[in-house]
């Protein structure tokens, strides 16, 4: 092997990453490039104009190229496409797509494109090599929690001031408690101190990230004592409270990512209810630092 693989392209799966490959391969051979599907194999002879397609950073990450290009295209089609792609359950879509974009983030120099390049005449990929991006396809609605969900990496990797929202439907709840829609769980707490609400295992990279989560109680609910535990499941803050009165809340927490890692937030009920109702809405986050 002789010197640097000339870039590694990340596509992420969907319509578009395989619209993106094809296009790329295309490309490649017309303008003198020698590109690649790597899934670990050896790697021999000048490598100089040689191009890998990488489906996870992480496998390519030692080879060490020139340069990185992120794909982060159509994310919310992305996540839709994922369980299907690598025969997942459907709720891991978000799970498999936020790991790849939060791992590719804390690539050095990397050049990041998004939906804004779609359908442009040529872009450069890396010098010598351009293509045509390909066009957003007309698709069947794609659930708008899972673009408000990957907000965080619209533009690029975060930095401080980049958020998102994560609505309700993506955490997990406790089986016993009832619920209903209009954007958020109307959870009954009687019973035992338990976690009520957990999740939703979304990729963060390094970082602070402050999460805002948005709630409301009635008056049992209110004189309950809560806990959240906001983390990346190495370590967490923990903040605990009492409302005190029936009403709408929000409460604020800081929790430091030290690589990219899924984000857990977990509502504990402390101590038993003997009645009681919470409205949970979901959560804001937001990279502070």
């Amino acid at each position: 092997m002789t010197g640097r693989v000339a870039a590694c392209i990340l596509a992420l799966p969907g319509p578009t990453g395989q619209a993106w490959r094809d296009r790329l391969v295309d490309a490649a051979s017309e303008q003198g490039w020698d590109l690649i599907v790597y899934g670990g194999q050896a790697l021999v002879g000048d490598l100089s104009r040689t191009v890998l397609l990488v489906s996870d950073v992480d496998h390519a990450r030692h080879l060490g190229p020139a340069r990185w290009v992120v794909l982060a295209t159509a994310l919310g089609e992305a996540a839709r496409a994922a369980p299907t792609v690598y025969d997942l359950p459907p709720e891991q879509g978000l799970w498999v797509v936020s790991r790849l974009l939060a791992t590719a983030s804390t690539l050095p120099a990397v050049h990041w494109l998004e939906d804004s390049v779609l359908g442009l005449g040529t872009i450069d990929i890396l010098p010598g090599l351009t293509v045509a991006p390909p066009r957003r396809e007309r698709l069947d609605a794609i659930d708008e929690s899972f673009v408000s969900a990957l907000r965080v990496f619209e533009g690029g990797p975060p930095v401080p001031g980049r958020s998102a929202w994560w609505p309700c439907d993506l955490f997990g709840k406790d089986a016993g408690d009832r619920s209903t829609g209009d954007g958020f769980w109307r959870l009954d707490i009687t019973g035992r101190s338990r976690i009520l609400v957990f999740g939703p295992y979304i990729s963060l990279p390094p970082g602070d990230w402050q999460a805002r989560l948005r709630f409301w109680v009635d008056a049992p609910a209110a004189r309950a004592s809560w806990r959240i535990e906001w983390g990346d499941q190495t370590g967490f803050a923990f903040h605990s409270f009492q409302p005190g009165r029936a009403g709408r809340f929000e409460v604020r927490i800081v929790h430091r990512w030290e690589t990219a890692a899924p984000a857990v937030m977990r509502l504990v009920l402390e101590v038993p209810a003997v009645d009681g109702t919470l409205g949970f809405e979901g959560l804001h986050v937001e990279q502070v630092g």
